[in-house]
């Protein structure tokens, strides 16, 4: 059914960044959005703004789309107490970073909660309802890790949810997706935090002085949520230890050519990075305007 989302009542656990900007984008797409966050003050803000029509009723509710916009450790706490908060048959997506684990305790759900996992590959460095934004997920892509019990129909509303956002689904195995947000996402992040790691611990002041684009661009990850990471990393631990083998082992390389001058094959590699780089860029240009 092409036209199922418009009339859903969604609810959104979890009313920040993500969950914030997945209900401006909602605004108009569905029956109704109700909402809950941890913060009560954001909840008020939520309503005064419009961003949601009413708090979601920890005391017992309905909805017909749940979707859980949480880091990781509280979308698992959440997955317990779902079947106790909402009553009836309903459809359930997660936003969660890493999927594995989130996928395995969706498995002992009761079956009248058909879930699916899911994870938009969009953010910003900021976080809250304040830096919420109704096109944050336009152009993004929107990994999708079905389990064996989700319903068509689960699938298909998620699909078409991404359409709305004006994003693209992607299906992939939890597993899979785990591995590579290791290397793309969560390595990154630990990496510019060591960049700045290792400039606050420099005696020189005058690096601070200097520090351009450059260094702003490939430190910006560092700003992330602490906490957010935090979680990733735990419940992406194995996956996260071998990227940083493979950034380790490329790092040595780096240091053994130029610990023997060898800048003939320090030049090939950093070409064949490079060019790598670029055909990225030209595959992300092309995807993003299609």
């Amino acid at each position: 059914m092409q036209d199922a989302l418009r009339q859903c009542r969604v609810g959104i656990i979890g009313l920040g960044l993500m969950g914030g900007s997945l209900a401006l984008a909602l605004k108009d797409a569905c029956r109704s959005i109700s909402g809950y966050d941890i913060d009560p003050g954001t909840i008020d803000q939520a309503i005064a703004r419009g961003i949601i029509h009413r708090p979601i009723d920890l005391r017992g509710d309905e909805v017909d789309l749940l979707i859980l916009a949480a880091p990781v450790s509280a979308i698992l706490d959440w997955l317990d107490r779902v079947p106790q908060v909402f009553s009836g048959e309903f459809h359930l997506l997660d936003l969660g970073s890493t999927k594995v684990q989130i996928v395995e305790r969706m498995r002992t759900l009761p079956d009248r909660i058909s879930p699916l996992g899911g994870h938009p590959m969009c953010g910003k460095e900021t976080s809250g309802l304040g830096a919420a934004a109704g096109d944050l997920y336009r152009g993004c892509l929107f990994a999708l890790t079905p389990l064996q019990r989700t319903r068509p129909g689960t699938l298909n509303i998620a699909q078409e949810l991404t359409v709305t956002l004006q994003a693209r689904s992607l299906l992939l195995d939890p597993q899979q997706h785990d591995r590579a947000t290791a290397t793309i996402s969560h390595v990154p992040y630990l990496l510019a935090s060591t960049l700045v790691d290792v400039t606050l611990n420099a005696t020189d002041d005058v690096l601070w002085a200097l520090a351009a684009s450059g260094f702003r661009d490939t430190s910006r990850l560092a700003a992330s949520d602490v906490t957010m990471m935090l979680d990733i990393l735990k419940s992406n631990r194995v996956e996260v230890l071998d990227a940083l083998d493979n950034a380790q082992s490329s790092l040595q390389e780096t240091i053994e050519l130029i610990e023997r001058e060898d800048w003939t094959e320090l030049r090939a590699k950093l070409e064949a990075v490079r060019e790598k780089r670029k055909w990225w860029e030209s595959t992300k240009r092309v995807t993003s305007n299609e």
